[in-house]
């Protein structure tokens, strides 16, 4: 018992000793430097603004508009890795004889979504190719410029689905359907 109770001392002046450096540290203005540097990080969030956050529209067509104003066309293959809350995919964007090949990762719903988007190999997209089996789309995609912004027209050639999308600066932002 003795011993216990020497233990017991030892820690009941441990932990006061802890609790007089702590109040001397942080409750007497010690924070100061704490609070500055998240501030700087607040800062540097606000800086990067949007960066990583898409904004945009999607509509439904009843079809593909008779006739589509110039503009480039891109045919593209995409897959879906799986996954139920993180939603990444892998695309094959083909331009004329050029081919790019994409990795994309979405979160969120709605208006404004955090979306990264990297371009990456042929290798790596051919790796990750066949874990998309099942979850594939195939389409069109005309990119017709309307002032400073691009619609983009989406015909899937695999299922009935013709999609027009814009991307915005803002939640905010008007738009206007061209004809």
């Amino acid at each position: 018992r003795q011993g216990l109770r020497a233990i017991m001392a030892r820690i009941e002046q441990r932990s006061a000793d802890r609790y007089t450096a702590l109040a001397e540290e942080w409750l007497s203005g010690g924070t100061t430097a704490l609070f500055a540097a998240l501030n700087e990080v607040a800062d540097w969030l606000a800086a990067r603004g949007t960066q990583g956050m898409e904004v945009e529209r999607k509509y439904l067509l009843t079809g593909v508009p008779d006739t589509l104003p110039p503009g480039r066309l891109q045919r593209l293959e995409q897959g879906y890795l799986p996954g139920k809350k993180l939603i990444e995919r892998v695309r094959r964007a083909r331009e004329g004889r050029a081919v790019k090949h994409y990795r994309t990762v979405k979160g969120g719903k709605g208006l404004a979504r955090i979306e990264v988007e990297e371009q990456c190999t042929r290798s790596l997209f051919a790796a990750l190719w066949p874990l998309t089996a099942g979850r594939r789309v195939l389409k069109r995609r005309h990119l017709i410029p309307d002032g400073e912004r691009v619609w983009a027209i989406d015909v899937f050639t695999d299922r009935a689905l013709v999609l027009a999308e814009v991307e915005l600066p803002s939640t905010e932002s008007e738009v206007t359907v061209p004809e």
